[in-house]
């Protein structure tokens, strides 16, 4: 039975069945494998920003990113993340990232898309 079926969200699907869910997870095995601070925070609070400890607060905008990428990837149903909803987690993300650094950010996507 999975989360669809359940109709529970895949993180609420995760914690039943491990007790934890990918954030917690990949977090987890970032620090073990000794990844960069950003990698860990982006990887551990991208659905949780607001959760972030004060001393990772200098990665906040780059977790936003993350963030609206997830966002963006399971309101478009771009792959198969097992989510039956589109997290709303936009507008409070938006405001921590300026609409330059977007744009500069879909030109990178669409280059490399097209290369």
């Amino acid at each position: 039975m999975g989360a669809r079926s359940m109709n529970i969200s895949l993180s609420e699907a995760e914690q039943l069945v491990f007790g934890a869910d990918h954030c917690f997870a990949g977090g987890y095995l970032a620090k073990k494998w000794k990844l960069p601070v950003f990698l860990y925070t982006c990887i551990r609070y991208h659905h949780s920003i607001d959760s972030m400890p004060p001393e990772l607060a200098e990665y906040d905008k780059m977790t936003a990113i993350v963030a609206m990428a997830n966002y963006l990837a399971v309101s478009k149903k771009i792959g198969d993340s097992g989510e039956n909803d589109v997290p709303p987690v936009v507008d409070p993300l938006l405001s921590r990232v300026s609409r330059e650094t977007i744009e500069k950010i879909v030109e990178q996507a669409r280059a490399s898309v097209k290369a």
